[in-house]
């Protein structure tokens, strides 16, 4: 009877095992057939149906950079300016050295007629946030880990073998460790959430309400980060350091 139980349990683990294994290849085939369709279609200038089947991709599969990064041209050629900067911008943080995706970033980044320059920000943050910005999360990690390695290694060496000039290495050693570090934190916990505007033009406003002073104006592909929300409103900044409130719909996030 116990063995009959045994063969039983079995029996059911396998088929479990063998139908979740067919489904994924299943899944994995018809998203497969899904992205050809959508570079199809984009080849051939449907643009439209192109969006479409990227974002039924999204539906089921959060999306590679180069799913992103073809949406993102799909939605220029349809003269979506601000879908386009939002996914080429989702495109470049989960690939950061490609090369393609940073150029059309850049190209896109020109288009839009808010020219924002970014104020009031230290030299040396500046030149951090842009070390965390070519590096994934992975990257960060991985560098940290490096860092946390060198850095014991040579305090364990100098224990068996001090010299002058270790104090100086132990201090080069001490700034990678803490660059890495300040890296992971921002990465982890102080990445903004980030928005760009969708409409031909936005008010920024002072408050959460449309009876609010409008402060400046704000045109298709302006980006900003989120600081808040209140409900159909998010409270924005800018790289210039501009606060202010704008409305939901007029916005991609």
């Amino acid at each position: 009877m116990k063995s009959q139980n045994t063969i039983g349990i079995l029996s059911f683990i396998l088929v479990l095992f063998f139908s979740t294994s067919l489904h994924a290849n299943n899944n994995s085939s018809s998203l497969t057939n899904l992205f050809q369709l959508a570079n199809s279609n984009y080849e051939k200038g449907n643009y439209a149906e192109a969006v479409n089947n990227y974002k039924e991709i999204f539906g089921t599969n959060k999306g590679s950079a180069e799913i992103h990064a073809n949406l993102a041209r799909s939605l220029y050629r349809l003269d979506k300016l601000g879908e386009a900067i939002y996914e080429i911008r989702i495109a470049s943080a989960l690939a950061p050295h490609n090369s393609d995706i940073k150029n059309d970033l850049q190209f896109l980044r020109n288009l839009p007629s808010d020219k924002i320059e970014e104020t009031g920000k230290f030299f040396i943050f500046k030149l951090l946030d842009n070390l965390n910005s070519s590096l994934s999360q992975k990257k960060v990690w991985i560098f940290f880990i490096i860092s946390m390695f060198i850095f014991w290694a040579i305090l364990s060496l100098r224990l068996f073998k001090p010299t002058r000039w270790f104090k100086w290495v132990i201090i080069g050693a001490s700034v990678l460790l803490i660059t890495s570090g300040y890296s992971i934190i921002k990465k982890t916990f102080f990445t903004p959430l980030f928005g760009v505007v969708i409409g031909e033009s936005a008010d920024v406003l002072s408050g959460p309400n449309a009876d609010n002073i409008a402060l400046f104006k704000l045109h298709e592909g302006a980006e900003f980060n989120i600081k808040a929300t209140e409900n159909d409103w998010l409270k924005i900044s800018l790289a210039d350091g501009k606060i202010g409130w704008i409305n939901k719909n007029s916005v991609v996030f």
